[in-house]
């Protein structure tokens, strides 16, 4: 119960979550993890070998090794060439002796709900595409040309998300896009 509500705590963050037995054998692990990991869908009987096989593979080149411990533990990982990947071993209290590794992909930004953020703070449709595009890391003129609508519409429209978030400039909103992603 607790291991599952802790897989759907860190896919709800966007985190890849694998549950490891004592000998490392991976047990349970939520969707991002699958992505992450490039495991395949199905009931597959082996899957939970292959996956231990795909982990131990990512391990391997995690700098520095996690090791067994009470406290957590980060490693980093370069997955392919430029995509960079946190895991870190968290130390809560699973039934026979079970560890969670949470999985971070540093290239993947965090995405806030539309329906959150129209909820949040009153945005316009229009008004939460530009929002969550600026979140992934896109630059307002590249929005303009993305969306097909001119500057001055993007200009307005931040001036609208800046004033309904109460931030006044880029930075900050995107900050406060980040916190927001966190929610449902």
């Amino acid at each position: 119960m607790l291991a599952s509500c802790m897989l759907e705590m860190l896919e709800h963050l966007q985190c890849g979550g694998i549950i490891r037995s004592r000998s490392g054998m991976v047990r349970a692990f939520n969707r991002t993890a699958r992505t992450l990991l490039g495991a395949s869908d199905g009931d597959d009987p082996t899957m939970p070998i292959r996956t231990t096989a795909r982990l131990e593979t990512l391990l391997r080149k995690a700098s520095p090794r996690l090791e067994a411990g009470n406290g957590p533990t980060w490693a980093t990982v370069h997955r392919e060439v430029g995509r960079p990947l946190v895991i870190t071993q968290l130390s809560v209290m699973l039934p026979r002796g079970r560890t969670i590794l949470a999985l971070v992909d540093l290239e993947r930004a965090a995405r806030p709900s539309a329906h959150g953020l129209q909820n949040l703070f009153g945005l316009t449709p229009a008004e939460v595409t530009l929002a969550t595009g600026m979140a992934q890391g896109v630059a307002p003129a590249d929005l303009a040309v993305e969306l097909d609508v001119s500057r001055t519409t993007v200009r307005s429209h931040l001036a609208s998300i800046f004033a309904k978030t109460q931030t006044r400039r880029q930075a900050e909103l995107v900050a406060l896009l980040a916190r927001t992603a966190l929610l449902p």
